[in-house]
């Protein structure tokens, strides 16, 4: 789940929690870990799953204190000492970006498939690739990546229900990320 107003006050706050305990069970339903993105308080008291963290949020080893070794943790990471970093940390995950310029995000740092392929030869544990994947570049990110993470082409053309069905069909027909 996630919610980017870094202003949210304590009735706010209320509504993330009470979101976040529908999409879980919602989650819970289809057997999908429920990742709460940033808000590790959050995540403690609805028992996530995990927690996605970013590199400007609580370090990991705070996270793992307050969360538990049995939760998964995920570091954003856009740079390859970032990613060893987190591996050598304990992150459970990397979170790669961003792969390619992305509306949802302004600011990001783009370090394409190059920077994605140079993250991947360096580090063992599961990559999610994201910032800007669509069906024109989407094969050549799986390359090098576990999984991907994608808004905005959800929601383009096609439509969200089309569009999912279209990623999963390609999705479903990788070989897997290339580790050298």
């Amino acid at each position: 789940y996630r919610e980017k107003d870094s202003h949210i006050h304590a009735r706010e706050m209320a509504d993330v929690v009470d979101i976040a305990r529908r999409m879980q069970a919602v989650c819970r339903e289809y057997g999908v870990p429920f990742i709460m993105n940033d808000y590790v308080d959050v995540a403690v008291a609805i028992d996530a799953d995990g927690v996605h963290v970013g590199q400007d949020d609580m370090s990991l080893a705070d996270v793992r204190d307050r969360v538990g070794q049995d939760k998964i943790i995920g570091v954003s990471c856009s740079t390859l000492d970032e990613a060893l970093s987190a591996q050598a940390n304990g992150a459970d995950y990397l979170g790669v970006a961003s792969i390619f310029t992305t509306i949802t995000k302004a600011d990001a740092t783009i370090i394409g498939v190059e920077g994605l392929q140079k993250i991947r030869s360096r580090v063992d544990i599961p990559i999610v690739a994201l910032g800007g994947v669509n069906f024109n570049n989407l094969l050549g990110v799986l390359d090098y990546s576990d999984s991907i993470c994608m808004i905005s082409a959800l929601y383009n053309g096609s439509g969200l229900s089309a569009n999912v069905g279209r990623f999963s069909a390609v999705y479903s027909t990788r070989s897997g990320p290339q580790r050298s």
